[in-house]
């Protein structure tokens, strides 16, 4: 009785919320709220988009482009190897197709033809696949397939493997187009969104097609490095092992989290590698030293601080003004809420909320995780991090709170603000 008279009690406080949001609160034109553009809002004061928002995207590719070129670029390469499939499409009536967005921001006059890349892996499966019904057998191939797919990540030779052996020498000029990539210096992945109509390129709908395809070269130059270790060639195996380290290395220069986690796989790789290759008795002493101090030059790039304040921070503001600017689309969009009610409470929440203050609000708390994850030492870091992370638990808990929500809500725009800042938060 006690959790049916809660309920009740949480649902009046609901629908009462509601009813003095709709019937007292004058709301501005549809898309027409002015996103209040400063330090302690949005952090970035410009470019500024036509609809009055800032442009995150523009002002996080001029960043990361600076001082790159097409010579100098990573991803200029290995954009060759990335299939058109991989890039979501776009409407042809504002912007072409989102591979001729990516060829141009990277600074190409004309988009290059696609070089294929293939993985013997599936190669093997779809030929077997195509002669074979029988779901038992597909069942069964796809098993073996996978203690082979194990196997040729350590030495092997090309007689115990010779299909493997075949698909990678018939792509030999592709995989050496990933080593020639992995000797830049420079990784600039540019920030090409999906348009949807009515509205400017969002952070949530940011494509990363290239950076995905990353995992698929170091695994193929991994396969590539164990044969060539397998046959006995040592100079082949160590360099495409250092392409595969170096492209986790240069990796590492995104400002986007999931792109670190990305090159956290492409790591791991090298080292799998390593392992075998520095374990071998035939290399030299002086091909050990030097695969040390490549070592030493090339380790993984822990930065989290940075990558928090800024790229994070941003998706997040863009996405916040976003919901101030478009209430009625920006959640269909999001795909997060489903339930019809929320799709019509939500935006009239967002039109009567001082989205200033919820700014602010957010910001302060990505304030205190930067300041957590900049702690002198690793230890020391965790442990402001989790401490922080109590309190959000906390303040969830607080939001969950109908009654107090629900005064809090009715209290004015500033103070429906807050919450919605907390709630992003």
């Amino acid at each position: 009785m006690k959790k049916r008279g809660c309920f009740w009690i949480g649902m009046i406080f609901f629908f009462l919320l509601l009813f003095l949001v709709m019937v007292n609160i004058p709301f501005k034109k549809f898309g027409g709220n002015r996103v209040v553009i400063g330090e302690d809002t949005t952090v970035l004061t410009e470019p500024v988009r036509p609809d009055g928002g800032i442009d995150y995207l523009a002002a996080i590719n001029q960043k990361q482009s600076q001082g790159v070129t097409l010579d100098n670029n990573v991803i200029t390469l290995l954009f060759r190897l990335t299939p058109q499939d991989q890039f979501e499409v776009v409407d042809e009536k504002i912007a072409g197709s989102s591979r001729d967005q990516f060829a141009k921001a990277l600074g190409f006059d004309t988009t290059p033809d696609v070089i294929e890349l293939l993985d013997p892996y599936e190669v093997l499966r779809q030929e077997f696949y195509a002669t074979h019904e029988d779901p038992l057998d597909q069942q069964d191939f796809d098993s073996r397939l996978g203690i082979e797919r194990l196997e040729v990540t350590r030495p092997w030779a090309s007689d115990k493997f010779p299909k493997w052996a075949s698909i990678l020498e018939k792509q030999a000029a592709a995989l050496d187009l990933i080593v020639e990539a992995a000797s830049r210096d420079r990784y600039f992945h540019p920030r090409v969104a999906e348009i949807r109509a009515g509205q400017g390129p969002m952070m949530m709908n940011v494509l990363l097609p290239v950076a995905q395809r990353v995992r698929l070269c170091a695994r193929l130059l991994q396969f590539r490095a164990m044969n060539s270790l397998g046959n006995g060639d040592i100079d082949l195996a160590i360099r495409d092992t250092k392409a595969i380290r170096r492209l986790g290395w240069l990796q590492c220069q995104s400002d986007l989290l999931v792109e670190k986690l990305i090159a956290v796989t492409v790591f791991r790789m090298a080292t799998e590698c390593e392992q075998h290759l520095l374990g071998n008795r035939g290399m030299t002493t002086e091909q050990i030293a030097d695969y040390r101090q490549f070592l030493r030059e090339h380790r993984y790039i822990i930065d989290v601080a940075e990558r928090i304040d800024q790229a994070e921070r941003m998706m997040v503001l863009d996405q916040m003004q976003n919901m101030q600017l478009y209430p009625d689309k920006v959640f269909r969009w999001s795909g997060n809420f489903h339930n019809e009610t929320q799709q019509t409470v939500l935006p009239i929440v967002i039109r009567s909320a001082d989205m200033a203050e919820a700014m602010r609000v957010t910001n302060g708390w990505f304030d205190r995780f930067v300041e957590a994850a900049s702690q002198p030492t690793m230890k020391e870091s965790l442990h402001a991090v989790q401490q922080t992370e109590k309190e959000l638990v906390q303040l969830e808990i607080n939001i969950g709170d109908l009654r107090k929500t629900g005064w809090r809500m009715i209290q004015g725009s500033r103070s429906r603000g807050k919450v919605v800042g907390e709630v992003v938060a």
